[in-house]
């Protein structure tokens, strides 16, 4: 990720290579899974090589989907920090505070 300053008031990161497993997490509610399976489908269109990573707690419908989305096995949430290169959370506070707390130190 390459930072290119726009202005005094706002920057740009542009990508040096693309990424290759996306972590999409949401807040558990009917309205989230309809931006996530939006949010899903446009990021395969960017990055059509790029992993989708869901934890199975938030699969939901997506599971009925042609989405070609990964379940990670919340059971092994440790392996994320290892293999995300980008992480999205679909909520306020407590989903970010959730997901900062699943990647650690």
């Amino acid at each position: 990720l390459t930072e290119k300053p726009k202005s005094f008031t706002s920057n740009q990161f542009f990508w040096e290579s693309q990424p290759r497993t996306i972590f999409i997490t949401r807040k558990e509610t009917k309205k989230s899974l309809e931006f996530l399976y939006t949010i899903a489908t446009w990021v395969k269109s960017k990055f059509p090589k790029a992993k989708l990573l869901i934890e199975e707690s938030n699969i939901g419908e997506l599971a009925k989907t042609d989405l070609p989305i990964y379940v990670f096995p919340s059971s092994q949430k440790k392996e994320l920090s290892r293999i995300t290169d980008v992480i999205i959370c679909l909520g306020g506070d407590g989903s970010l505070l959730h997901i900062s707390s699943t990647f650690g130190a």
